[in-house]
């Protein structure tokens, strides 16, 4: 296993924080739920809580700064303020905050990530 720090690495993406606002149809795991299951998801999802499996998301998912993810999570497009453990498929961009913390395999078209975030697995960019 392979451990990932963001200093490590350099973005050469033009995407910004601006481009992760969530749309009027949101799905959100409050911070008082815990979920434990196979979650799919239509709609962009908002974590602030935990859920326990898989994620399958059609559209974004954020993970927010005390939300948990604890299973593989398919999505379009991710942001990364908390903690993933599992592996990680973005069809799309992945953003990692300074306090993301990714245990698990990543995978996405672009990447950015901002000093702090650790990835502790393999990382693959691009398609």
């Amino acid at each position: 296993m392979t451990t990932t720090k963001s200093s490590q690495l350099k973005s050469s993406t033009g995407f910004n924080n601006a481009d992760w606002t969530l749309g009027d149809s949101t799905c959100v795991i409050t911070s008082d739920t815990f979920f434990k299951g196979s979650f799919t998801c239509d709609t962009d999802l908002r974590v602030d809580g935990r859920i326990l499996g898989e994620v399958d998301a059609s559209k974004r998912v954020v993970v927010g700064d005390d939300g948990v993810i604890e299973g593989d999570v398919k999505a379009n497009h991710m942001v990364v303020q908390g903690d993933v453990k599992g592996n990680i498929l973005v069809q799309g961009d992945l953003f990692l905050s300074a306090s993301a913390r990714v245990v698990g395999d990543v995978q996405a078209s672009q990447i950015q990530m901002e000093e702090g975030a650790i990835i502790e697995g393999v990382l693959k960019i691009g398609e």
